[in-house]
């Protein structure tokens, strides 16, 4: 079976009133030419946000792994809804570009991106969708918003008398564009009387490497966890022209999914140097720098198989990145349904990827709650060895749109079934 990328992310947002329509005033500005394509704004903001946030998750012990593209999807709509200084901080640690109307459209364009990653080999699908309690009178305008540049389905529940039911029809609904995956998102009691909407966004992709492992190349091998600790994985290998490049401190390569849109790259430390070194460096400029650097080069490549399941509860990292208020009785998401009286409490994500042969499979979903408050040329030298038998760091891209889907670390590897 072809490897597959499975992403789902779900926010849920509980709430009992947001008040003012949709705010057009400017938010934080992207630096970036006054020609750029919104677009390319939005990516670059993704890109800032998906960093920020590792920095924070960093100190955090073992593996790790995350949708950046799909927490600041949801974040961005739920500042939509926002006012004041809610929606300033909220602009902020997200980048977004100036002015929703142009926060609009670079939506839209990153959306028409992403769809257009369909190959054979690759399948990318993004969904979207409300359930909203009955009855509850949210502003049109910003549920157009969703309707038209999020393209998200309203569906209409109880969750006053009927809160359990609203929670098997929303893992219902990840589970179906998860593949099974993640198969109960929200727990028993995860909402209740004080919710008002939850919104999902749901990301799946599939995709098989451009170029697959061999499987009779795949051998037992040491994976060194810490100078004094090892566990043995399935050494995945293959000689391949792929993107590549080194430094002192680093070596990074790109492996292409089916089509070349998709890619994972990989930061991998040099032996002697660290991985906490190298995620010190890890910057926009830093990622940038290395993909302008990599050339493509045959490398005897050496990859784990290896799988990652990971669970997350962002409110409190979101919150020290600059956006408190969003979490506090100071919330103000008067953009919903002209009232003032909602706050997150909170944001939960969970994540799972598998590494196999014959390509990647993943897994996302993000919950977010809001509650009513209360070389040289004549000699080629030798293929450069890229052996993964440490920890490092990886991200998956699309190429095209300029957007991190997924940033993840992978520290004692756990064995694959993928491929």
């Amino acid at each position: 079976m072809a490897g597959e990328l499975n992403i789902w992310l779900r926010f849920c947002v509980t709430a009992f009133g947001l008040s003012a329509l949709l705010m057009t005033t400017p938010t934080a500005a992207v630096a970036g030419p006054a020609s750029e394509p919104p677009s390319a704004q939005l990516a670059r903001a993704d890109t800032r946000f998906a960093l920020d946030l590792y920095a924070r998750l960093k100190t955090r012990p073992g593996n790790l792994f995350f949708s950046p593209y799909s927490i600041s999807t949801c974040l961005a709509l739920s500042c939509s809804g926002a006012s004041g200084e809610t929606r300033k901080q909220m602009a902020e640690v997200l980048h977004l570009p100036p002015g929703q109307q142009t926060l609009n459209a670079a939506v839209g364009q990153v959306q028409q991106a992403l769809d257009q990653a369909q190959e054979p080999g690759v399948e990318l699908r993004i969904a979207n969708a409300f359930w909203t309690q009955e009855g509850h009178p949210f502003l049109p305008a910003f549920l157009e918003l969703a309707r038209t540049q999020y393209h998200a389905n309203l569906n209409q529940v109880d969750f006053k008398t009927s809160s359990a039911s609203a929670i098997q029809a929303i893992n219902r609904w990840i589970r179906e564009r998860t593949e099974g995956k993640i198969p109960n998102m929200l727990g028993p009691g995860s909402l209740n009387d004080a919710t008002r909407l939850v919104i999902a966004n749901a990301i799946y992709f599939k995709g098989a490497w451009a170029s697959t492992f061999p499987k009779s190349e795949t051998k037992p091998q040491p994976f060194f966890v810490s100078s004094g600790r090892q566990v043995q994985v399935r050494m995945m290998h293959h000689l391949d022209t792929i993107p590549y490049t080194e430094d002192n401190q680093f070596q990074a390569v790109e492996l292409p999914y089916a089509g070349d849109q998709l890619a994972m790259l990989i930061l991998l430390p040099k032996q002697g140097q660290s991985l906490e070194g190298l995620e010190s460096e890890l910057t926009p400029a830093f990622l940038a720098n290395c993909l302008r650097a990599m050339n493509a080069r045959k490398v005897n490549l050496f990859l784990p198989r290896f799988k990652l399941d990971v669970a997350l509860e962002l409110a409190p990292q979101l919150a020290k990145m600059g956006m408190p208020d969003a979490f506090s009785r100071k919330a103000d998401f008067s953009g919903i349904d002209g009232a003032a009286d909602l706050f997150v409490s909170a944001v939960s994500h969970k994540a799972r990827v598998e590494v196999g042969e014959e390509g990647t499979e993943v897994a996302a979903a993000t919950t977010a709650h809001f509650s009513v408050l209360a070389v040289p040329a004549h000699r080629p030298p030798p293929p450069p060895v890229f052996r993964a038998d440490h920890p490092f760091l990886f991200f998956i891209r699309d190429r095209s749109a300029g957007v991190v889907l997924f940033v993840g670390r992978l520290a004692a590897p756990q064995e694959s079934s993928t491929g």
